[in-house]
């Protein structure tokens, strides 16, 4: 006769502090993942550019010049194999960065959307209006 509910009141009150405080924690999580993928994705762009405008080429001329000179009979046929390796395994680290740069760009602009929707944490908690059969 005089139970004005106030048990499931305060339940509710520390359910909506519950949630603002889950609001807050997935905010922070958010930044902290963004600022993660936007520090990889500055760090595949300057090796894109170091790829494209330094280390590729200057490998590929290394290759060349060894090829004139082992074509001039300077140098042994296994150090122009090797400066090739070199070549094309500078070619792949270089495609590599692209797709990093690339995929980063993608996540950034697509909000960091990804890989489906996140599982949820878990059941209720413990003190949840909907975790006991009959509220306060």
């Amino acid at each position: 006769m005089y139970d004005w509910n106030q048990g499931t009141i305060r339940q509710a009150e520390a359910d909506v502090v519950r949630q603002r405080g889950e609001i807050e924690r997935v905010e922070l999580s958010l930044q902290r993942q963004l600022a993660k993928i936007y520090r990889d994705y500055l760090t595949a762009v300057q090796k894109v550019r170091s790829y494209q405008e330094v280390i590729v080429p200057e490998s590929r001329l290394a290759y060349e010049v060894l090829l004139d000179a082992y074509e001039e009979d300077r140098v042994d046929w296994p150090q122009v194999l090797a400066a090739q390796l070199t070549y094309y395994q500078m070619r792949v680290q270089y495609v590599q960065q692209l797709v990093a740069w690339r995929s980063n760009e993608t996540l950034i602009a697509g909000y960091l959307l990804n890989g489906g929707l996140m599982p949820p944490t878990g059941p209720e908690p413990p003190g949840h209006i909907s975790a006991v059969p009959k509220p306060r």
